[in-house]
This record gives structure tokens, sequence and C-alpha cells, in this order.
């Protein structure tokens, strides 16, 4: 019977069904109940959720039910026609149908419990007269729960598309990411090649010159030689021959300074490939120290760990350590760049 009941009664009214009607999400309501809900949720538009399901219901698309109205009439018939007492919940103590109320308790009570001291002094009504009352808190109940399960559906709908903005924000980011870092490597490649490439370039000129001037000094070490035997010999001699023209021989061996065999010019480039050599050293490590200070994992795991009320703050925090890291790290770039012009 309960569950005959239950089939036959109006979620929303929790009365039996007066013209019943089916939504396109499947579900049973009173034409009037259903048509009051199109009214009240939908402003005038005449669309509502549906309380069973929250699919959206058109007042324009509800189908009468008769299959379902001959059920009903047929409960009401069965209802009617059973014995006054069955209609009524037995007390469990005195074996009588429970027909009042204790206001009170809020509890159904049978007339023995009424007359008994424990009720006496309670205020007591027929249960017919509380029904309706108790009926309209049921169903204001049921309003505050079904706008809160609404509510609440609303809320997991956004956390979702929250959610799932965030991924696609975090997959922009990481292809972003991949791209910077893609972009630095074939910078850093080619800065590396470059340098190289300057290596060898200075390393063949000054192989080359190196020859040049071995070949100088070994030529200028054969004269040297030649002119050291040449005045031996003079030595050798009588007086009265190593003086003939004396003056013209001793301008001619005379004491000059050695000429300087390396290119000036070299050496310079080589000094200033070397300061250049250490300055880009150390604004590489600068460089990896701002990449370090940016990609600074920490930070991001206090963001994300604090209270929610510091968390705003926090984030601002990291992101300014990370935009001045990034501006630096630019600048050093941009350096490393210029670096190779001179």
């Amino acid at each position: 019977m309960a569950s005959l009941h239950d089939e036959t009664t109006c979620p929303i009214c929790l009365e039996y069904f007066a013209d019943p009607v089916t939504t396109d999400c499947g579900h049973n309501f009173c034409r009037a109940c259903i048509t009051q809900c199109c009214g009240e949720e939908g402003g005038g538009g005449g669309e509502a959720k549906c309380p069973q399901c929250r699919e959206t219901v058109g007042a324009g698309s509800l189908r009468p039910n008769r299959t379902l109205a001959n059920i009903v009439a047929i409960a009401k018939r069965f209802q009617e026609g059973e014995p006054g007492e069955g209609e009524w919940r037995v007390c469990a103590r005195h074996q009588e149908p429970q027909k009042l109320f204790c206001k009170d308790d809020e509890n159904p009570i049978c007339v023995v419990c009424d007359r008994s001291k424990e009720h006496r002094e309670h205020t007591v009504f027929p249960i017919e007269e509380v029904a309706q009352e108790y009926k309209e808190k049921i169903r204001s109940h049921l309003k505050f729960l079904r706008k809160e399960k609404e509510k609440r559906e609303h809320q997991k709908l956004t956390k979702q598309q929250e959610m799932e903005e965030n991924l696609n924000h975090l997959k922009r980011e990481k292809d972003k990411i991949a791209s910077i870092f893609e972009d630095l490597q074939k910078f850093l490649e080619a800065k590396k090649q470059f340098q190289l490439k300057q290596l060898r370039e200075l390393k063949k000129e000054m192989e080359r010159r190196s020859r040049e001037n071995l070949s100088k000094i070994s030529e200028k070490i054969s004269q040297l030689s030649q002119r050291i035997a040449e005045l031996e010999e003079k030595c050798q001699q009588p007086p009265s021959v190593y003086l003939q023209d004396i003056r013209s021989t001793l301008s001619r061996y005379e004491k000059n300074p050695m000429e300087h065999v390396v290119d000036p010019s070299l050496e310079d480039k080589f000094r200033a490939y070397l300061e250049k050599n250490s300055s880009f050293t150390r604004v590489m490590e600068d460089c990896q120290k701002s990449l370090e200070q940016a990609l600074n994992t920490a930070s991001w795991e206090q963001t994300f760990n604090t209270d929610s009320e510091k968390k705003a703050l926090n984030r601002g925090k990291c992101l300014n350590q990370i935009m001045i890291a990034g501006a630096n790290f630019e600048q050093q770039l941009t350096f490393i760049y210029y670096m190779e012009e001179y």
C-alpha cells in the first residue's frame, strides 16, 4: 500500500496526482504544480528545473499521463473502501489507532495515550487538523533543500569550469615554457657556435702569425750568426788589417735594438678576447642565477600551501619576483647578444 501511495503521489504537493503530466525527462507531476514551478523559476519564460533530476522542463512540453490518472483513481477508491482503522497506524503500547497528534512531543498518539499522565498537560489535536500544517513545513523544507541542491550543482559546475579553464591555461603555459626553452637552447647554441668559431679563427691567425714571427726570428738569428762570424774573423787578423776602414766596419755592426717580432695588434686582439670571454662567463652565471630564481618551485609550493587569506599576497610576491628575475634575465641575454658585435 505504501509503495502504491508513493507512486501515485506528486513529489511537489505530496498529494495524489491531479491531472498528472509527464516531463521530457520522464518524471510525473500535477499539471498545476509543475506549471507553477515553471512560472516561478522561469521568470515568465515557461521553463524551470525538474524537481527530481534538475533537467530543464518547458511548460509547453508537458504530456498528459492518462494511465497514471487511472491508477490514481483506482488507488483513491481502494483507500476509501478500506475499513476506517486501516487508515491509521496502531499504537504499539495500547494497540489503538493513532488518531491524535501531540504538539509538545510532535508525535501521533492514541486516545489512551491522550488520557495518560504523560500527555495530560500537553496540547493535543486530531491528526487531520495538523496534517496540513506539517505538510506545509515539509514542503518548505523540500523547497529549501531543492534550492540548496541547485546551488551546490551550480557550484559544482562552476568549479568544473574553473578547473577546465585552469588546466587549459596550464597547457598554454606549458607550451609557452617549452617554446621559451627551445628558443633559449637555439639562442645559446648559436652563441656557443659563434664563440667557438671566433676561437678557431683566432687560433688560426695566431698560428699563422706565430709561423711568420718564428720565420723572422730564425732569419734574424741567421743574420746575427753571420755577423758574429765576420767579427770573430776580424779579431783574428793583424791590427794593420782589421783597422783598415774600421769606421765603416763598426757602423755596419752597430748595436741596434732587436725588432719586435710579435705583431702588437695580435696581442691586443688576444687580450680583448680574454676580457670578453671573462665578461661572457660572468653574464652566463648571472643568467643561471636569474633562471633559478624565476623557476624556484619552493615559492609556488608556499603559494599553494598557505592559508586562504595569505594566498593572494604570496602569489603577488611570487609573480613580482619572477617578473623582476625575468626582466634581469632578458637584460642579460640582450647583453650577451651585443657582446658579439665588438
